[in-house]
């Protein structure tokens, strides 16, 4: 068998660097701050970060529009900061992933300067779409869609949770997930986003998903040592990595026992779909790998419900509940999940 790519097994973690953490006091977060961060990225436990872009830029669209892949914007850093970061992120265990977005390119990058200047131009078609990839990548929240704890509420985002890290594929957490922060309300004077400044008033700003990372309840959430470049969100005496880590029942502790599991068990990262059925609000399916089999049962309604197997009469132990209790806990013949509660339960060997 043709040994899996770390990205197959991995867990990412996308930062956006303006709010992940300010290193030099000037409101903003840089390469420094993030490299302060790598002992937290590692306690959490993902395989890789993958950065938005740090390019030069003009920041007609707040860095994605770049002039030069080579080199690191000032406002991040330099690239000696970026060397540091990387070799640090490597003695952690965890890999760098570059935005490189080659078809967003600034409007005064060499490439689209030259796919203009002529239509028999070498890079004329270097702005088409690329194709797309074979292998799934599964994403709750990014830099332009609203939170997902907004979304769906943070009941409905624990079980989105469980969701995302036992699926196939490669999930990617949005930095802040982890901790259930919430969408940013934005007041118009202190809106960002060129893309909210250009066309105001249509709810089109993505400001509210790009607010700094909560670390703690300070006055600037442990972000900065000033008046970060954003607001904070809400909720801050809770959704705070500070809080939620002596807290056993928190997101944060949540997403720990997830990404942790899903590296111990092949069924999770490599294993194949098995039993796949939906019957109202309840969603279960197994993942199975060798020997190994993992029921997965998630239950979006607001009353409990009863999840069970189509082969009826089995057994397992209770690995992981969305609540943060119940572990391992027997389980024999079916599963009582409460409202709005997923579950992670071995099987024994011979049931399913």
């Amino acid at each position: 068998m043709q040994r899996a790519l770390w990205w197959q097994t991995g867990v990412i973690y996308q930062i956006y660097p303006r709010s992940f953490q300010d290193s030099n006091g000037d409101g903003i977060g840089d390469l420094r701050g993030i490299t302060q961060r790598l002992s937290y990225l590692a306690e959490l436990g993902v395989d890789a970060i993958w950065l938005s872009p740090i390019f030069p830029s003009p920041m007609a669209d707040f860095g994605y529009d770049i002039s030069d892949y080579t080199d690191i914007d000032p406002l991040f850093g330099s690239m000696d900061d970026f060397d540091a970061l990387l070799a640090a992120a490597h003695s952690h265990g965890v890999k760098v992933i570059l935005d490189l977005v080659p078809n967003h390119t600034s409007d005064r990058h060499p490439w689209f300067l030259e796919s203009r200047a002529s239509r028999r131009s070498r890079k004329r078609d270097w702005y088409a779409a690329l194709p797309a990839g074979g292998w799934p990548n599964w994403v709750l929240s990014n830099h332009d869609r609203p939170r997902i704890a907004s979304r769906v509420g943070p009941d409905q985002a624990r079980i989105a949770a469980m969701l995302l890290l036992t699926l196939r594929g490669t999930p990617t957490v949005y930095y802040g997930d982890e901790i259930a922060m919430k969408e940013a309300a934005i007041a118009p004077a202190h809106v960002r986003d060129p893309l909210g400044k250009n066309v105001p008033g249509r709810g089109l700003g993505r400001d509210g998903c790009r607010t700094p990372m909560q670390w703690d309840s300070t006055t600037n959430a442990g972000f900065s040592s000033v008046e970060p470049w954003l607001p904070l969100g809400g909720a801050l005496d809770q959704d705070n990595v500070l809080a939620q880590r002596s807290d056993n029942t928190s997101v944060y502790r949540l997403y720990r026992r997830l990404i942790d599991l899903r590296r111990k068990r092949p069924a999770l990262s490599l294993g194949r779909y098995g039993c796949v059925r939906a019957d109202g609000n309840l969603l279960v399916f197994t993942r199975e790998h060798e020997r190994e089999q993992l029921f997965v049962a998630l239950n979006f309604a607001s009353e409990p419900v009863a999840a069970s197997l189509p082969s009826g009469e089995w057994i397992g132990r209770l690995l992981v509940s969305s609540a943060g209790d119940r572990a391992d806990e027997p389980v024999r013949g079916g599963l009582n999940l409460r409202a709005h509660e997923g579950a992670i339960v071995e099987l024994c060997d011979g049931t399913g």
